[in-house]
């Protein structure tokens, strides 16, 4: 009896999976970026993939490429026309490499249509400054701080002035011993 309980919970399970998952949308993103004096406006128009549908209230998320990975912008919904923007001020450092910014569109976990994404990569205005990037003392780059440099070199010489003593010691004991003997 057990076994045909899980067999047809099972099934049921299978039916409502097939149809919840029917029920979802393909979609497209286009994107387009638009320079104003202080920033840069980023639109995303959200449409049905078949048809060229706008889509309402889908909830977008725009991210900016940064050194280590994305970073997420406020998530924004789209209107009527199946826009959502969001704003990008002017003096956000594009990538250090090479100047360009790179944005990132993405639809997840929506009951009204499949997961999407768009991107768009665009020159800034503000380029990285090189010159100051490359010669910087911080510990995640090649130059290190000088502290830095004082207090390891301090730590480690005192770490090797410990072995010299004991081995001194080592020493001195063993002369005492022979003597003895």
């Amino acid at each position: 009896m057990n076994k045909i309980k899980f067999i047809v919970f099972f099934l049921l399970t299978l039916v409502f999976a097939k149809v919840s998952g029917a029920e979802k949308d393909s979609c497209t993103i286009k994107m387009n970026v638009l320079k104003t004096d202080s920033g840069y406006i980023i639109s995303a128009w959200v449409h049905k993939k078949e048809k060229e549908i706008p889509l309402k209230d889908i909830s977008v998320v725009f991210e900016v490429k940064r050194l280590f990975g994305w970073m997420e912008l406020p998530e924004e919904t789209t209107d009527s026309t199946g826009r959502a923007q969001v704003f990008i001020p002017m003096d956000l450092p594009p990538q250090p490499d090479h100047g360009l910014m790179t944005i990132k569109v993405v639809i997840e976990d929506n009951d009204d249509v499949n997961d999407a994404s768009g991107q768009i990569e665009f020159k800034t205005i503000r380029q990285p400054d090189l010159k100051t990037q490359k010669t910087s003392r911080a510990i995640w780059a090649s130059k290190a701080p000088v502290w830095l440099i004082i207090v390891v070199s301090v730590l480690l010489g005192g770490v090797w002035l410990t072995y010299a003593f004991v081995l001194k010691t080592m020493r001195s004991i063993k002369k005492i011993n022979k003597s003895n003997t």
